[in-house]
């Protein structure tokens, strides 16, 4: 039975690519662009990528709301863009949660 398909990007110093172990499959993703992925998204997160699905959004107002000292993989629905963003590390920054954009 697969797992539904989750929307993920590699956050600061996450291996990328990423191949998973025991496999062949490898995971790449350039700067402002996400993977839809089935099975392995749960392997990707334990190596450091965030997940678009089922992240806790902690806040919600204009971007000058963002928080300043987010965790890595917090999620914050902005509402001048109107999106749900996620914090990547301090180099990657927030990053739309669907498309892995800068935003």
């Amino acid at each position: 039975m697969s797992l539904p398909n989750q929307i993920v990007m590699p956050a600061d110093g996450a291996p990328n690519p990423f191949t998973i172990p025991g496999t062949s499959r490898t995971y790449r993703c350039s700067a402002g662009f996400s993977l839809s992925v089935v099975d392995d998204a749960i392997i990707l997160r334990n190596a450091g990528w965030v997940s678009a699905n089922g992240a806790a959004v902690i806040g919600s107002g204009a971007t000058s709301g963002r928080p300043s000292n987010p965790l890595i993989g917090q999620a914050y629905n902005d509402t001048t863009i109107g999106a749900i963003v996620i914090y990547g590390g301090p180099k990657t920054g927030w990053l739309h949660h669907s498309t892995g954009a800068s935003a």
